[in-house]
């Protein structure tokens, strides 16, 4: 028997409270970049907006996702008759 398997049949049980965990975690994260001062001085754009570099990864993340997904449409996906011929 697996040892983790009791750990994802309590997240299956409550998906719920798995997703509102992620978003404590996340939110706490992103308070974190405003109520932290590091005391540098920004080198870059990103560095001088708040919340700069946390964007800039949901929208890195956003975009590898919809990339994969347009290069497994077009190289995965078959036909609904590929079977048939």
């Amino acid at each position: 028997m697996r040892r983790g398997a009791p750990l994802i049949d309590a997240i299956r049980r409550r998906p719920l409270l798995l997703k509102h965990l992620f978003i404590v975690c996340l939110g706490c994260i992103a308070s974190t970049s405003l109520a932290v001062p590091d005391g540098a001085p920004a080198h870059d754009v990103v560095s001088s907006i708040p919340f700069g570099w946390s964007l800039f990864g949901l929208i890195g993340s956003c975009g590898l996702a919809l990339a994969c997904k347009a290069v497994a449409r077009r190289f995965l996906e078959r036909d609904s008759d590929y079977y048939e011929r």
